[in-house]
């Protein structure tokens, strides 16, 4: 059930992106050196791939304009179960010399639409975020005409590209990092001035226009510090968690709807390091030397902790993390070879929930048989540790629940359930069985082969 993975190229090759899918495989997303060509020669490219819960590759592409250097940006997956990739794209057949990149894929890594958008010669595309109207709104920077300068700014499309609106703050310095939408239909976004080394929100209106600027640090130089993550509450308020240096490290900080700070609580921990949880806004993380992970509750209070194993934990980064739906965690960045000449692979790493890295002996003891099976059916036996009741749930290859049934099984014996898939679908195929007990939960694949 657990696994960890890196491979490709030693080209600087990453992922920053992973987003779970109903049937338990996983859409990641990164970026590498295209494989059309010789090592250290291709353009670089945006990198997909799908695996499935066990860490398998199921298919990987390469998502970029011909002959041109492709940069990832932001990534959000849509209501309607496909994901869109904002990012930069340099080339000598485009507008600008920096052109916003937006490209919508589905779940097998196909092409929907491709976009790009200019303004000047230098712009780059960010963070992105759906919209209640289902359509999205994305971060970029924003060539100034005729200059070689850019400015902060904003672009809203309609779910097939189109462009709505877009707003460049020419006034405003430094990037925008983030953007969730509020309750009003407008925008809190959170940024860095580029000359202080200081952070800046601010809230925009459901046309993109600005409402109100806010320096929670000042406009000058105090402590260099840097916005991590934003998250957007119910009840109109917002909290935004900071890395602060080098006295206190990290800090937490809750605003009301017109930004007034009405709480502060401090970490003190030399390498602490936010990120925000891809799939909840809930849940907020701390990556300490890349390679450690403290979950931090609803109540801002570490609790579970989750550590990397081996002689080579130092060659690991991870740069992104979600919560998976059998309670665990995959991870998702780069196993770093030479960290001088930036010569990295793929990488990911799956956890238990109770963030163990080892496999569990709840895994070990639910086999199926025969599997794969010619007739459809199939006996799932459970050796326990434990007396404990056991859901067990069948899943189509696309994510639809087809067989749902709970048995007991006391400690230290052994139980079978009989499974007939034949009288639920008829059709051949990969089947996904899930069991569940109190305190775990287990994916094996189960194969039926089809009858003629």
């Amino acid at each position: 059930m657990l696994f960890e993975k890196w491979w490709g190229n030693n080209d600087g090759s990453l992922l920053y992106y992973a987003n779970e899918l109903p049937n338990g495989d996983f859409i990641l997303v990164g970026g590498r050196k295209s494989t059309l060509y010789p090592p250290g020669q291709g353009a670089w490219e945006n990198y997909v791939c799908r695996i499935d819960f066990s860490g398998n590759i199921i298919w990987e592409k390469e998502v970029g304009f011909p002959n041109a250097q492709d940069y990832g940006g932001g990534v959000v997956r849509t209501s309607w179960n496909t994901y869109l990739l904002v990012g930069t794209t340099m080339g000598d057949t485009l507008p600008g010399y920096r052109n916003v990149a937006v490209r919508h894929i589905d779940a097998d890594g196909n092409i929907l639409f491709e976009r790009y958008f200019t303004s000047g010669i230098w712009n780059e595309g960010g963070s992105v975020i759906e919209t209640n109207d289902s359509c999205f709104v994305m971060l970029c920077y924003l060539g100034i005409p005729s200059t070689f300068n850019q400015a902060p700014g904003m672009i809203k499309i309609d779910r097939y590209g189109n462009e709505i609106w877009r707003h460049r703050q020419d006034s405003l310095e430094g990037a925008p990092y983030f953007i969730k939408q509020t309750s009003d239909s407008g925008f809190i976004v959170v940024g860095g001035q580029t000359t202080y080394n200081n952070s800046y929100y601010a809230k925009y209106k459901s046309d993109g226009n600005m409402d109100w600027i806010k320096y929670p640090f000042g406009l000058v130089d105090t402590i260099p510090n840097n916005p991590s993550v934003l998250r957007v509450n119910q009840d109109g308020t917002f909290d935004i968690y900071y890395g602060t240096y080098p006295t206190i490290y990290g800090l937490f900080k809750h605003y009301d709807s017109q930004g007034n700070c009405l709480t502060t609580q401090e970490y003190y921990d030399p390498f602490l390091t936010f990120f925000s949880c891809n799939n909840s806004d809930s849940a907020i993380w701390s990556i300490s030397t890349n390679t450690a992970l403290n979950i931090l509750e609803d109540d801002n209070v570490f609790r579970k902790k989750i550590g990397l194993e081996g002689w080579d934990t130092l060659n690991k980064g991870i740069f992104s993390y979600i919560k998976t739906s059998d309670g665990g965690y995959l991870g998702v960045g780069q196993y770093i070879y030479d960290p001088q000449n930036v010569e990295s692979q793929l990488y990911f790493v799956k956890f238990s929930s109770d963030a163990r890295y080892q496999p569990d002996q709840f895994s070990e003891s639910v086999n199926a048989y025969p599997n794969p099976a010619t007739d459809g059916n199939i006996t799932l036996t459970f050796d326990m540790k434990k007396d404990d009741d056991v859901k067990v749930d069948v899943f189509s290859a696309d994510g639809k629940l087809i067989y749902s049934n709970s048995i007991f099984c006391p400690a230290n014996s052994h139980t079978e359930l009989s499974v007939r898939l034949y009288e639920i679908s008829a059709n051949g195929g990969m089947y996904i069985l899930q069991a569940k007990t109190s305190d775990a939960v287990i994916r094996k694949k189960l194969v039926v082969m089809r009858q003629n």
